[in-house]
């Protein structure tokens, strides 16, 4: 999911989102070379961010800004597990620089 200098709502592609497989990172890659990951940090629910399983809604609990201090593009990577009529699949988002409607979903 791209971040856009807010805390959310950022939508998941599928849902329901199975209670507690949730794994959010920030990345922050390199400027000059994008296949660098610079930083990784892993977010705690509850403290980072909020969910909603049912609705595949996250929100976190500070503005999530699109680049670092020093211009470095910076991602959100949300690897997950759903459950559908077919059976239980887990999903990696990675978010990319985009521009789109704060209204619309995300995926």
């Amino acid at each position: 999911m791209p971040a856009d200098s807010g805390a959310g709502p950022y939508y998941l592609s599928d849902s329901p989102v199975l209670r507690g497989s949730e794994v959010v990172f920030l990345i922050t890659k390199s400027s000059t070379n994008p296949d660098v990951e610079i930083r990784r940090r892993q977010l705690i629910r509850n403290k980072d961010y909020f969910i909603d399983y049912d609705r595949g809604e996250i929100i976190f609990n500070y503005p999530i800004y699109p680049f670092d201090e020093v211009g470095n593009p910076v991602f959100i990577l949300v690897r997950y597990q759903f459950e559908s009529l077919v059976g239980r699949f887990t999903r990696d988002v990675l978010g990319i620089r985009a521009f789109v409607s704060p209204v619309s979903p995300l995926s």
